[in-house]
């Protein structure tokens, strides 16, 4: 009874560890995410591509339509709980579009044991920019665009706050800030 028993434990167990396995396999996903859904044809508009798994490669899109403004970024992000290690990676650009219309925005191939995981179909709309908010935007190019290599700003509202750094004429996220950093600050003012 003892010997049957085990072995009834040993196959239970194997079943159960191939089933997380099987299952963490199917939760792969691959996603674009966008600031806004609809822009100016003189924005720069913020894409995120997010993978939650350790792809074997990745091959990069080429945004056509889109001038690449900046990067990609890749920020990693690795977590452990209850035994399990997860981890999700975000490649960060911004884009600039050369068109009016609605596009597609292509996403990353990743793949793993020589599969492709499918990524969603996300949509952007470049409409016509408004004159005056372009003159406003480009005034503020030049302001921002004056500031020297290496300018550091901190930025808060409420409960949130970064830091940025100004580098090849634009600003590059550095850090949040805790909270509290971001009580000081208010102190100061």
């Amino acid at each position: 009874m003892n010997d049957h028993f085990h072995f009834t434990l040993r196959v239970s167990l194997t079943f159960l560890i191939l089933l997380m396995a099987v299952l963490r396999m199917n939760a792969q996903s691959v996603r674009v995410e966008l600031e806004k859904d609809t822009i100016g044809v003189d924005e720069l508009i913020k894409v995120s591509i997010k993978i939650d798994f350790e792809p074997d490669s990745v091959s990069f899109p080429n945004f056509k339509n889109f001038a690449v403004s900046f990067g990609p970024q890749k920020l990693k992000q690795i977590r452990f709980a209850d035994g399990l290690k997860t981890s999700e990676t975000e490649y960060i650009y911004k884009l600039r579009p050369l068109n009016v219309g609605s596009f597609k925005m292509e996403c990353i191939s990743a793949y793993l044991n020589e599969s492709i995981i499918p990524c969603e179909n996300i949509f952007l709309t470049v409409v016509p920019s408004d004159k005056k908010e372009s003159r406003i935007k480009l005034e503020r190019l030049v302001f921002d665009s004056s500031k020297p290599e290496g300018t550091i700003r901190i930025s808060f509202h409420e409960e949130t706050g970064f830091i940025e750094k100004f580098e090849n004429s634009e600003w590059v996220f550095i850090r949040l800030l805790n909270l509290k950093e971001i009580n000081k600050i208010k102190k100061v003012e």
